[in-house]
């Protein structure tokens, strides 16, 4: 009887045969039993190894430029598949497939431009302001070189600033085109022939062109120089035209009136024992001719020849009040209106029968006027003074007292007498002011005092086709009034109400304007 063993290898690419024929590829121990040649059982064990052969794939990349150094030592540079063959040390076939990828670094340029007055962001983040050539290094995804040139030029953006003038009788035209007339700084912005923004500031002065009016006054036979120096001595409007320093018109209008200077005479004739007092204020007893010089109301000499004649005979005086619209004719015919002492004398035979005096008193007329037609609002008061000394008073509504104070609106005439003017009337008109309205939005009905009720409230003292209705959410009526004062309590049928959200109208006529007013929104019961 034989026994053999047998300890072969093989690769993991390969197979091997045992004794019986078999074919194998796996690593194990096999046992084969044959007959000899003597016809005995023979056995053969086969020990059997199988040593790896590797047949691999590997991913790899590189950036241009660079070389890549194959398993079987060969350096490429350019993508592609390779495949080294080896024999590992157990002496099997090895494969191994690299995958190679050749990645791009990039170099390129960026022509670039700004204004003065911007900068540039270089793509590496850099903010810059000035020309120039800028280098920015990156790398890509891939982890290559990458290179972008800036080559940066700066345009200019042109700022002008200048001054001006300009009178104030003018207009000014700014570089867009806008016309001006007060002074200031004016900027104005355009867009340069490179594209950039030019600012042009101006700063305007205005200065002044006079326009004025003198009134001036003289006597007959005086003169008046004009502002250009010429001498006019007759009443008019002359004007005259300079130019100021800062070269503007000023034209000044001088509104010249000449007063006369006058030269009157007054023949007087008393009886003897009066005395009578010059227009100068001398006080004489004994008849002449008086001169006097006085200065009237106009600045001007006035000459009064004051011819007295003193006569014998009686007198009587009298006392006259009319008023100041009113005239007095004096026993002579004379017609007057002025407050004073008129002297009449009427001659007797021998030329002194009677020296009439009468004292004429003048009560001003009264003035009234009650103001321009107004209205009151908000429970408002106007007060209306028409107090005159010595003077009777009555309203259209028979009221007697001079000051009152008016709360309700309506037409109003007072009348002034003060004897022996004619009584003076005047009417006002107060109206009603416009009926605003407030509504709240919520109410709280506990008992507590405040806010129990819900209702709005009107500044009109009164109001017109008043209707106030509330319904809740399903749209049934829970409470409704035509009375202005009536507020809902938060109760419909005796039940009180929930806490929710109600829906509401209100419509009356404005009393003033005659038109209808219409409110409708919600209103919260808070609970």
């Amino acid at each position: 009887t034989n026994t053999i063993v047998l300890n072969p290898s093989i690769c993991s690419n390969q197979t091997y045969t045992l004794p019986n024929g078999t074919i194998v590829n796996t690593s194990g121990t096999y046992t084969n039993t044959f007959l000899n040649q003597y016809g005995c059982d023979s056995t053969i064990t086969t020990n059997l190894v199988v040593k790896p052969a590797y047949n691999n794939s590997i991913t790899a990349s590189i950036c241009n430029g660079i070389s890549y150094v194959l398993p079987n030592g060969i350096s490429v540079n350019t993508g592609g598949i390779y495949i080294s063959n080896l024999v590992t040390t157990a002496g099997c076939d090895s494969i191994i497939t690299v995958v190679l990828t050749a990645h791009l670094a990039y170099a390129t340029s960026i022509n670039a431009s700004i204004c003065s007055n911007q900068s540039y962001t270089l793509p590496n983040g850099t903010i810059v302001n000035t020309g120039g050539t800028y280098p920015n290094l990156f790398s890509t995804i891939y982890g290559c070189d990458s290179s972008i040139t800036v080559i940066l030029t700066v345009k200019p953006a042109n700022n002008i600033t200048y001054a001006d003038t300009i009178c104030s009788n003018q207009n000014y035209t700014l570089p867009n085109g806008s016309h001006v007339t007060s002074g200031g700084t004016y900027t104005n912005s355009f867009v340069n022939q490179f594209g950039c923004d030019s600012i042009i500031t101006i700063n305007l002065v205005v200065n002044p062109a006079f326009n004025q009016t003198v009134a001036a006054t003289i006597c007959a036979g005086q003169n008046y120089t004009l502002p250009n120096g010429t001498i006019v001595i007759a009443s008019g409007s002359y004007t005259n035209t300079f130019i100021t320093q800062h070269g503007c018109d000023s034209i000044i209008t001088t509104n010249l009136i000449v007063y006369p200077v006058s030269n009157k005479t007054e023949t007087k004739s008393f009886c003897t024992g009066d005395l009578y007092v010059l227009p100068n204020g001398t006080i004489i007893s004994t008849g002449g001719t008086f001169m006097s010089q006085l200065i009237s109301m106009n600045g001007c000499d006035s000459n009064i020849t004051s011819i007295i004649t003193f006569f014998n005979g009686g007198s009587s005086s009298s006392t006259i009040t009319i008023c100041s619209d009113q005239n007095y004719t004096l026993p002579l015919g004379d017609v007057v209106n002025k407050a004073g002492t008129y002297t009449d004398t009427i001659q007797n035979a021998n030329g002194c029968d009677s020296i009439i005096i009468t004292h004429l008193i003048v009560t001003k007329k009264p003035s009234l006027f009650l103001g321009n037609d107004t209205t009151l609002c908000d429970n408002g008061r106007l007060v209306l003074n028409i107090t005159t000394p010595n003077a009777t008073y009555m309203w259209n509504d028979n009221q007697t007292l001079p000051i009152r104070t008016i709360s309700e609106p309506g037409t109003f005439i007072a009348e002034i007498s003060l004897s022996p003017c004619d009584p003076v009337l005047d009417t006002i008109v107060i109206n009603e002011c416009e009926c605003d309205i407030y509504i709240p939005n919520a109410f709280t009905p506990n008992g507590d005092g405040s806010n129990d009720f819900f209702r709005p409230v009107i500044s009109c003292t009164s109001v017109e086709n008043y209707a106030f209705k509330i319904y809740n959410r399903w749209g049934q009526e829970v409470f409704h009034t035509s009375l202005v004062e009536d507020g809902w309590d938060g109760y419909f049928k005796e039940v009180q109400q929930e806490m929710d959200t109600y829906m509401f109208y209100v419509r009356y006529t404005n009393p003033v304007t005659k038109k209808e007013v219409f409110y409708k929104g919600d209103v919260l019961l808070i609970r």
